[in-house]
């Protein structure tokens, strides 16, 4: 990406692929995400060959020029406000891989009860076949799940849960952005902050970013212009969702719960109540232990994965230019710019005991520091 002739990072910066499963972070952001929309006057795509005649090596596959706006080309005030904002809701509006909800969860047509060998698969007994008893069950709030032919039952058929639809939710998006520009005539400026947030349709997920922006040119003469600019962008999550192969994965643990266990046991907002996911405190686990189907077997609850398990990051980034223009003669021109682009991405991710795999629990830091020098000087004819 060249932002006002300036390259800046747009990669994924990520742990090394050696260092995955237990020990992974949630996906991060690509660092374009950075950039105000509100703030781009022009968007140019540059392929190939002309992309790195001006850019050099970095830009050999082509680069995404963007330039932002300026106060001398936006208005012919001396003072001017703009404000735009959005408010946006997301759903859901792909269906989840479908998943059988004839069999309980279990192997060789039988019913295994959480954390006993086997209780991690998913081809019990038929659902038709198993009903409650009136044994109390940290489980099930219905009681204990039993044979219909056992002396146990109390003949309650058991439910059908629908975790699926029940663990998705709307999220939302606000979006604002307030500006002031205004022109003299030999010179510009434009400032701007941004202020977006997003809940996703994961519960405890979410997205923030804070931006400011200044640009000033000034024309000295007939022959000289210097401009210059300074961004400051805050970005990053309280939360993010686990992926990847590994227990922790929150979608896996969604889709692998069978129909006979209640994620949600019983709310409807249960991402917010620890008796959805956390089993209570007993003397040889005093930190509480995940309520799932089968507790600690396989899958974690994903209500457990997300709140007992946090992932958050925040960049705080530097993005700055100066640029000097100097007409020599009526077909030749000089450039001289020079750029900054620095940035510091900290993330944590925790693991709390308990959880499936990681039952010790663990820490994560991982922090990125990077910083691009950019210095071009140009001389084109015309």
């Amino acid at each position: 990406f060249i932002l006002d002739g300036i390259p800046v990072d747009n990669s994924v910066q990520d742990i090394l692929p050696s260092i995955t499963n237990n020990v992974s972070l949630a996906t991060p952001s690509n660092r374009a995400i950075d950039i105000n929309s509100a703030d781009i006057a022009s968007i140019t795509v540059l392929k190939g060959p002309a992309a790195a005649a001006l850019y050099g090596i970095r830009a050999s596959n082509g680069a995404v020029v963007i330039n932002t706006k300026r106060g001398s080309t936006l208005t012919n005030k001396k003072l001017s406000v703009s404000y735009n904002g959005s408010f946006t809701v997301d759903k859901l509006n792909r269906r989840v891989q479908p998943r059988q909800n004839i069999f309980s969860n279990g192997l060789g047509g039988s019913y295994i009860q959480p954390g006993i060998t086997g209780s991690d698969e998913n081809w019990g007994a038929l659902l038709d076949t198993l009903t409650y008893s009136n044994q109390q069950s940290n489980f099930d709030k219905n009681g204990v799940i039993v044979g219909k032919s056992s002396p146990l039952s109390n003949g309650v058929p058991v439910n059908r849960y629908n975790n699926i639809d029940n663990f998705f939710i709307n999220g939302f998006t606000t979006d604002n952005n307030i500006s002031m520009y205004g022109n003299t005539g030999n010179a510009g400026y434009y400032f701007s902050y941004g202020n977006l947030k997003q809940t996703g349709i994961i519960p405890t997920t979410d997205f923030y970013r804070y931006t400011f922006r200044f640009n000033g040119d000034y024309t000295v003469n007939d022959k000289l212009k210097i401009s210059g600019g300074l961004n400051y962008i805050q970005d990053g999550a309280h939360n993010r969702a686990l992926m990847g192969g590994f227990n922790t994965n929150v979608m896996r643990a969604l889709i692998n719960s069978p129909a006979n266990f209640d994620i949600t046991n019983g709310y409807s907002d249960a991402w917010k109540h620890p008796e959805a996911y956390k089993l209570p405190a007993t003397a040889a686990k005093p930190w509480g232990d995940s309520r799932s189907y089968a507790n600690g077997i396989g899958w974690d609850n994903p209500y457990w994965s997300l709140n007992m398990n946090p992932q958050t990051d925040q960049l705080n980034r530097f993005i700055t230019f100066a640029e000097a223009n100097y007409e020599v003669t009526s077909w030749l021109k000089a450039t001289a710019r020079y750029g900054i682009d620095n940035y510091t991405d900290v993330r944590k991710g925790a693991w709390s005991r308990g959880t499936s795999g990681v039952a010790t629990g663990t820490i994560n830091d991982v922090n990125y520091s990077r910083r691009d020098n950019n210095l071009d000087v140009l001389l084109t004819s015309q």
